[in-house]
């Protein structure tokens, strides 16, 4: 990445993002806002469409490890934000929460899936994205 001008801000945020232990996804990382990665509760920030329609607009929810989350990108071009913004290219207004997190496994996003959906989050699709992770702790 040596020839991201963004590179070192960017790393120097991504490691002050802390992390707190959460019951039964081990952990849970802490609110921090940046230039390049911002988190609130579970979620990285995503790009957000400008359409202005009356029309309810489809929510898309991303659960992964570190690439969903978008290791090694700005907020705005993780895969998430890259789906809204490809929606929009094609007159399709999406909310995209992305809740990947760094290092995570299949069964941490199923719990945190179920804790999402227990209190009241309500998604019109869901998409999990993983592999390297699952791999990893075989």
């Amino acid at each position: 990445m040596r020839g991201y001008p963004w590179r070192e801000a960017y790393f120097a945020e991504l490691g002050s993002v802390g992390s707190t232990y959460w019951p039964y996804t081990l952990s849970r990382p802490r609110d921090f806002r940046g230039e390049h990665v911002n988190i609130s509760g579970w979620e990285r920030r995503s790009y957000h469409s400008s359409s202005s329609t009356t029309e309810p607009v489809p929510t898309v929810a991303f659960f992964g490890g570190s690439a969903a989350f978008g290791e090694g990108q700005r907020d705005e071009f993780t895969i998430a934000s890259y789906i809204a913004k490809l929606a929009e290219a094609e007159g399709l207004a999406l909310t995209v929460r992305n809740f990947g997190q760094r290092g995570w496994v299949l069964w941490q996003e199923m719990t945190l899936y179920e804790q999402l959906l227990a209190d009241g989050e309500e998604f019109d699709l869901s998409v999990f994205y993983d592999g390297a992770n699952d791999l990893a702790v075989q």
